[in-house]
């Protein structure tokens, strides 16, 4: 073949690349752009756990560019506990973030951070091993999917870079339990708390009595007002504790169901504690009414006023498909203020049998109520059926 021929051959094999070097790029930018708003988790037959795209998520989410993550939760069981386990561990591992900041009160948190120092179960199990009682973030599949893995990833980690969790919301009955693990080994009730720590047993065995009602606000009342009249007993019962104790009984948040102000109690908390610890990266999880953009008072318009924030807050809304919640049953759809149609629509857009979940996006939504919401929506499948 003469050489004009093999040159005349290559340029046409290359064609329409060398010819037409901007449809190149008109096709490069197409095929980013398809991919660039959405990424998908893969399912692991027979199991619950699934393939983290760590590449995928970083190359949608951006997430170098964010110093606070807020994830919109939904306090379902199945799917839920193992995503925020590789999410924290993903963000760790990447971008350094340690502190999370969620929906609990002082003595929850307290007991996250004692599990994940010790791996000892005892800190699920707060009002006792034979009581039946389980706390936020304690049922079964967090104990199986979220926390020990949590644990043992953490034991790798150096301390200055172990994962803290921030309680900001109000106190509930496992902080009676609490008060009691809090007593050095060893030491002896002074006589006069002892009638004080009488009650606490009592109440924590009364199961008359339930959170979120005005007898749960006496009971806790009480105790709060026991311990801050005898300050000087319980400081020199508690020692070194005596700190952990004093943000439980100074908690004064009240038990409700409203958002507004507990958005605004929990966002004072997240300012407090990051001011005096000097947090300058965080992760918040909470429930998706408190990270709705809409409302002037959710978390994440307040988070982003703190300076270490500022224009660098993330906020991920989710939607779960035959999601299951911590008491069994099953919800068709848990979701943020959206119509069921517009859910199935979403599912049938953006997740496929063959994936557990994707993110998206909300602009690529294309629906409004969802882009005023979040910057991005987890949708998943709770269970591993479709």
């Amino acid at each position: 073949m003469k050489e004009g021929s093999v040159r005349e051959e290559i340029a046409t094999s290359i064609d329409p690349v060398m010819k037409y070097p901007s449809l190149l790029l008109f096709l490069l930018l197409l095929s980013i752009g398809s991919h660039s708003q959405v990424c998908q988790f893969e399912k692991i037959a027979g199991s619950n756990d699934f393939i983290y795209p760590q590449q995928s998520v970083d190359s949608l989410l951006q997430l170098s560019k964010y110093t606070a993550i807020i994830y919109g939760e939904t306090h379902t069981t199945h799917f839920e506990p193992a995503f925020k386990y590789h999410f924290l561990k993903h963000l760790n591992q990447s971008y350094g973030f340690r502190d999370v900041f969620v929906e609990t009160g002082q003595a929850m948190a307290w007991l996250y951070n004692k599990y994940l120092e010790t791996g000892d179960t005892i800190y699920f199990h707060p009002l006792g091993l034979h009581v039946k009682y389980t706390a936020g973030y304690m049922w079964p599949a967090y104990r199986q999917d979220f926390w020990p893995r949590l644990y043992a990833y953490n034991q790798t980690l150096p301390p200055s870079k172990r994962f803290v969790f921030h309680g900001t919301d109000f106190e509930r009955r496992e902080s009676l339990g609490v008060l009691l693990m809090l007593i050095p080994q060893g030491s002896v009730v002074p006589p006069g708390l002892e009638p004080l720590f009488a009650d606490i047993r009592a109440y924590i065995h009364d199961r008359s009595w339930q959170d979120f009602s005005k007898e749960a606000d006496l009971k806790y009342d009480r105790v709060r007002l026991g311990f801050l009249q005898a300050d000087h007993d319980v400081q020199t019962l508690y020692g070194e504790h005596y700190a952990v104790v004093r943000s439980i009984i100074d908690n004064t948040a009240r038990q409700q169901t409203n958002w507004r102000p507990r958005n605004k109690t929990m966002s004072a908390e997240i300012k407090r504690v990051a001011k005096a610890d000097g947090i300058n990266k965080m992760v918040g999880f909470f429930g998706s009414f408190h990270t709705d953009y809409r409302n002037p008072s959710a978390i994440p318009n307040n988070v982003n006023e703190l300076s270490p924030f500022k224009g660098r807050t993330l906020n991920i809304t989710a939607i779960y498909y035959n999601a299951v919640i911590y008491d069994g049953s099953v919800v068709p759809f848990i979701r943020p203020n959206l119509k069921a149609n517009i859910c199935t629509g979403l599912y049938s857009k953006f997740l496929d049998e063959d994936h557990r979940a994707t993110i998206v996006s909300t602009k690529a939504t294309g629906e409004r109520s969802l882009i005023r919401n979040a910057d991005y929506i987890l949708l998943a499948n709770d269970t591993t059926s479709h």
